[in-house]
C-alpha cells in the first residue's frame, strides 16, 4: 500500500515506514480478499461485517469509483476487472468459469446483445461479480473480521469517504459519527413559528448536508489535465484545460462556475515518468481519440505496477486546485463531451511536490447551495405579517379550527358562471366546483387523482381569482418540467405570463423560451442598452469575458428582469426559484402551487410568504411523496408534504373525480384500492379500442407476465437490474410494434435506475431508441398510450424494497391510456399484501400468465 507517516521519536521527527497491503477500513491483510481501487489508489477487502455491504462494495458505492484490480493472491492473479470490449465498471461485469479460467464479460454491451440475438444463449451461466452487496466469494474471498470492524458502520464509512475528499490524511477511526438522536419528528400542529422552526431547521440542514456529501462524488473521474500560463492585464495566471462529460454533473456547467478539488494521486517516480511521456498529446484537447489512447496507456501502466508487486511505492499525498470556468465549448455533442478552460484561483500542495503538473485528476462542481437558505428564510418570514395573512399562517401551523372555512362571499350567480378558459376543454362539474370553492376560501386544497384534469384549475389562474384578488398571480411547482408545461398552457389562454428561470438554467434551451424572463429582458436591453447586450452576445458566442464585466452585466440585467416580472399578470417558477432575489419585495396576493404533494413543506412555503392572501395547493397525497435523500430526515417525516399533512389534520380537499386517461378496465384497481371507488370514467371502451395484441383476456387490455428472473446490482452499486425481465420487456415492445403501435406511443417504466439504464441500452441495441424509458418517479404526472412496467425484484429473501409503497404502485398503474403490461416475479411479489391483492385481481381476470408471448398459460399464485 502507500507509505504512511507517523510521529514516534522524542525529537518529533517524521519517521516513514512502509506498511503492508491492507484494507483501508479494517486493516485486513488477507490477499485473496483485497481489491485495489484504481481511482483513489487504496485497498479494500470483501469483509461483510457491515450489514449494508462489504467494504469494497461500500467504497465503490459511496465514491462512485468503479474501476478496480485484483490482488496477486486472488483467482484473477492481480489482473484488472475488465471486459474484452473495454468496459471496466465492476458493477457491469459478469464472470464464468471455463476450464478453470475466469472469463469476464460486461452486461450492457456484450451479454445483453447475446441474450437478445441468440435464443440459445444461456444467461444463467454468467454470474455477476458484484452480488448480494459484495464481490462474489468465487472471485474475492470473504475474510475474518479484524478488531477494527467493531467501530465500522455504513454511516461511519460514508462520512469518512466524504470527509476524506478534503482531508486525505484522515483515518476512519478518527471520524466522529454524526449524532441525530435529538432530531425531532414533524408534527400535525405547531404552537407557533418558533416551534415550527425548531423542528424544521435541523431537518433542512441535515438534508442539505447529505445532498452536499452526495454531490462531492459528482463529476468526472480520472481526467487528463494540462496546465498553461496565460497572459492577462495584471500579468500571468495559471490555467487548466481538460475535457468533461456534462452528464456526470448535477447540472450543466457554465462560464464562471466554480470547479473545485482537482485531485491528483501522486504516484511513484516510475509511474510519473510513464505519464509524463504522454503529456504532449494533451495539448490537442480536441482530439478525443488521443485521450482514449492515453486512458488505455494508463490502464496498462496500472497493470504493470501491480504485476511487479511495487505496491509500497504508491503515495497518498494529493494536490487540490480550485478555479472558475473561463471558457467551455462543445467537442462531441453526441456524447456531451466539452472542453473546459479553468482559471486557477487557489491550490493546496503537499511539501516537496511541484505544482501544475499535467496528469490525471478528479473534477467536481462547487455548488452555491441556495435551496436550504431560501427555505430557512421562508420559515423566518412566518413572523412577518406582511409576508403572510394571519388566517393562512394559522392553517399552515395546523390549527384545525381555522380549516374548511369559506371566508369570502361569492353569490350563487357568480359561483355558477362558466370558469372555462379560452382555447381549452370545458370544465366538468367537479372541476367547476373546486374553482368555485377556491373563490370563497383563503386556503384551498384540490386533490387530483391520475387523469382527472388537474390542469384545468391552473390554465388561467388570473381568470380563477378575477372576482376578488388584485395584482399578479404566482404559480409554482417543484420541478422545472412541470413549470414549463404550466407556463405553456397558461400562455395558450392569452394571459400575460412569464417564466422565471434559475440563473443556472438560463443558458439552457427552454420549451417556453420566448416567455422566459431573461429572454424578455434581453429584448429590452436590445432596445435600451446595447452595450450590455454586447457582453451577453460575446458570452453566448464563447468569447472570454473579464469577470468584472460579467458581474456588471449580471447586476444591470437584473434591473431589466424585474421590469419584466412587474409587468406580468402571472409569474411561473419552481418553488425554490420563488425565493430568488429578483422577487424580493414583490407581493403576490394569490399563490398557486401545483404538484404540491411532491414538494417538502418548506419548499411549498417559499412562494406563500410573498404576501399571499389566497393559496391553492393542488396535488394527490395518494401518489409519490417529495424526494428526500437523508434517511434521518425520512424517519423524522420530512418527506411528508404540507398538502398531505393538512389532509391528515382534517382539512378537506376538493376532489376532482372524473378520469379521462385510462381505458375503464385499467382504472378499476386504483379507483377502489386508493380512492374508495369515488372516481368516475369520463371515457368509455369505445374511446380506447383494443388492438390485436395477444392479451390473454381479449376484453381487457391488461397483462401480468410472470417472469422468473434474477436481480443483481445495477451499474452504480445503488440500484438493481434484472436481465431476464429486461429481455422480456424488449420482446413485449417488439410485439406491440408488430400490432401497429408506433415507438413514441410506448413507454417503459421501472422503479430502479439500474434497470432503466439496462432497458435503454437493450432498446437501443434493438433499434427501438425512440421508445421512452423512464423511472416511475419521473413519469408521475405523465401518460402514454401503452405502458410496460418492469418490477425487477427477484430474490430468495423475498425482499421487494420500495415496491411495497402503495403510492409508487398507484403511480405505476395509472400511466397507460390504452394498455398496460407488467413484467415481474410473482413468487416474490405475492408475499407482500398489497401486491398479493393486485395479483389476485389479475388472476380473477385471467390476465396473470406464464409462458411466452402468444403462448400464454394461466398462472396460479
Amino acid at each position: 500500500m502507500a507509505k504512511k507517516v507517523k510521529q514516534d521519536n522524542d525529537a518529533g521527527e517524521e519517521i516513514v515506514e512502509a506498511s503492508t497491503i491492507q484494507c483501508d477500513y479494517c486493516k485486513n491483510r488477507t490477499g485473496s480478499s483485497l481489491v485495489f481501487c484504481r481511482i483513489c489508489k487504496r485497498w479494500f477487502c470483501n469483509s461483510t461485517d457491515v450489514r449494508q455491504g462489504s467494504h469494497i462494495f461500500l467504497h465503490m458505492s459511496y465514491t462512485r469509483h468503479y474501476q478496480a484490480l485484483s490482488h496477486k493472491e486472488s483467482v484473477l492473479k492481480g489482473s484488472r476487472f475488465k471486459c474484452s470490449c473495454g468496459n471496466s465498471n465492476i458493477f457491469d461485469l459478469y464472470y464464468r468459469m471455463v476450464n478453470g479460467a475466469v472469463k469476464i464479460r460486461c452486461l450492457p454491451s456484450c451479454l445483453s446483445k447475446n441474450a437478445l440475438e441468440d435464443k440459445a444463449f444461456d444467461m444463467d451461466l454468467w454470474k455477476p461479480i458484484v452480488d448480494d452487496r459484495r464481490l462474489t466469494p468465487a472471485i474475492c474471498t470473504i475474510p475474518n473480521v479484524t478488531e477494527y470492524c467493531s467501530i465500522l458502520s455504513a454511516q461511519r464509512i460514508s462520512q469518512y469517504e466524504h470527509q476524506r475528499i478534503a482531508n486525505k490524511s484522515l483515518r476512519i477511526e478518527d471520524v466522529v459519527v454524526n449524532d441525530y438522536s435529538q432530531v425531532r419528528h414533524t408534527q400535525q400542529e405547531y404552537d407557533d413559528s418558533l416551534a415550527y422552526y425548531k423542528v424544521f431547521e435541523p431537518l433542512i440542514r441535515i438534508e442539505e448536508y447529505d445532498q452536499r456529501q452526495s454531490s462531492l462524488v459528482d463529476g468526472d473521474k480520472h481526467v487528463y489535465v494540462s496546465f498553461f500560463r496565460e497572459h492577462h492585464k495584471q500579468g500571468y495566471h495559471p490555467v487548466a484545460v481538460f475535457e468533461i462529460h456534462m452528464t456526470e454533473y448535477s447540472r450543466g456547467i457554465t462560464q464562471w462556475d466554480n470547479l473545485e478539488d482537482l485531485d491528483q494521486d501522486q504516484d511513484d517516480e516510475y509511474f510519473e515518468k510513464k505519464k509524463s511521456s504522454q503529456g504532449s498529446k494533451c495539448n490537442r484537447a480536441d482530439e478525443h481519440e488521443n485521450l482514449v489512447e492515453m486512458m488505455e496507456n494508463q490502464n496498462q501502466l496500472d497493470e504493470e505496477i501491480l504485476q511487479t508487486n511495487d505496491y509500497e511505492n504508491l503515495l497518498t499525498s494529493r494536490i487540490e486546485y480550485t478555479g472558475k470556468v473561463k471558457k467551455i465549448k462543445s467537442i462531441r455533442p453526441e456524447v456531451n463531451l466539452f472542453e473546459c478552460r479553468l482559471v486557477i484561483t487557489s491550490k493546496e500542495i503537499p511539501r516537496n511536490v511541484s505544482a501544475y503538473k499535467n496528469g490525471y485528476y478528479d473534477v467536481r462542481l462547487q455548488e452555491a447551495g441556495t435551496s436550504a437558505a431560501r427555505r430557512l428564510t421562508a420559515i423566518k418570514l412566518l413572523d412577518d405579517e406582511k409576508a403572510i395573512s394571519q388566517h393562512i399562517y394559522n392553517i399552515f401551523l395546523g390549527n384545525k379550527s381555522m380549516m374548511n372555512k369559506r371566508e369570502f362571499y361569492v353569490s350563487h350567480r357568480d359561483r355558477e358562471v362558466s370558469f372555462d378558459a379560452p382555447n381549452l376543454r370545458p370544465l366538468n362539474r367537479s372541476q367547476h366546483d373546486a374553482i368555485a370553492y377556491a373563490l370563497q376560501s383563503e386556503f384551498t386544497l384540490i386533490q387530483g387523482p391520475p387523469g382527472t384534469g388537474k390542469t384545468a384549475y391552473r390554465n388561467d389562474p388570473k381568470h380563477l381569482w378575477r372576482f376578488k384578488t388584485p395584482g399578479p398571480v404566482l404559480v409554482c411547482t417543484p420541478s422545472n418540467v412541470a413549470a414549463d408545461e404550466i407556463c405553456a398552457r397558461i400562455h395558450r389562454t392569452g394571459v400575460n405570463v412569464v417564466r422565471l428561470m434559475a440563473v443556472s438554467k438560463e443558458s439552457m434551451e427552454s420549451p417556453v423560451q420566448e416567455l422566459c424572463v431573461h429572454i424578455k429582458a434581453r429584448e429590452l436591453m436590445k432596445a435600451e442598452a446595447s452595450e450590455l447586450l454586447a457582453i451577453q452576445t460575446r458570452h453566448d458566442d464563447g468569447e472570454e469575458i473579464e469577470e468584472a464585466d460579467w458581474r456588471h452585466f449580471m447586476k444591470e440585467s437584473g434591473k431589466y428582469k424585474r421590469r419584466v416580472i412587474q409587468s406580468a399578470d402571472v409569474v411561473v417558477s419552481t418553488c425554490d426559484s420563488a425565493g430568488s432575489p429578483l422577487l424580493s419585495g414583490c407581493v403576490f396576493n394569490s399563490v398557486l402551487v401545483d404538484e404540491a404533494s411532491q414538494a417538502t413543506e418548506c419548499e411549498t412555503l417559499i412562494p406563500i410568504v410573498h404576501g399571499a392572501h389566497r393559496v391553492v395547493l393542488v396535488g394527490d397525497q395518494k401518489q409519490l411523496q417529495p424526494v428526500v435523500l437523508s434517511a434521518v430526515c425520512k424517519r423524522a417525516g420530512y418527506d411528508v408534504s404540507l398538502f398531505e399533512r393538512l389532509i391528515d389534520s382534517g382539512m378537506e380537499p376538493q376532489l376532482l373525480c372524473v378520469q379521462y386517461r385510462m381505458h375503464p378496465a385499467l382504472s378499476v384497481f386504483s379507483n377502489h384500492k386508493f380512492y374508495e371507488g369515488r372516481l368516475e370514467d369520463g371515457i368509455g371502451e369505445a374511446n380506447r379500442p383494443l388492438i390485436k395484441f395477444c392479451y390473454p383476456n381479449t376484453k381487457v387490455p391488461l397483462l401480468f407476465w410472470n417472469v422468473k428472473g434474477r436481480e443483481s446490482i445495477g451499474n452504480t452499486g445503488s440500484s438493481f437490474l434484472n436481465v431476464q425481465e429486461a429481455t422480456a420487456v424488449v420482446n413485449i415492445v417488439k410485439e406491440l410494434m408488430q400490432c401497429g403501435i408506433k415507438e413514441k406511443k410506448i413507454g417503459v417504466i421501472t422503479s430502479y435506475t439500474g434497470q432503466k439504464v439496462l432497458l435503454k441500452n437493450l432498446l437501443q441495441q434493438s433499434r427501438l431508441g425512440k421508445v421512452e424509458c423512464a423511472s416511475v418517479n419521473t413519469f408521475q404526472g405523465r401518460e402514454m398510450d401503452y405502458i410496460v412496467l418492469s418490477c425487477v425484484r427477484s430474490n430468495p429473501m423475498r425482499i421487494i424494497g420500495f415496491l411495497k409503497d402503495p403510492k409508487r404502485l398507484n403511480v405505476a398503474l395509472t400511466r397507460a391510456r390504452f394498455g398496460m403490461i407488467i413484467v415481474g416475479d410473482t413468487s416474490v411479489l405475492k408475499y407482500n399484501d398489497l401486491w398479493k391483492e393486485y395479483l389476485s385481481y389479475h388472476q380473477a381476470l385471467n390476465t396473470l400468465v406464464d409462458g411466452s408471448i402468444g403462448h400464454w398459460q394461466v398462472s396460479a399464485l
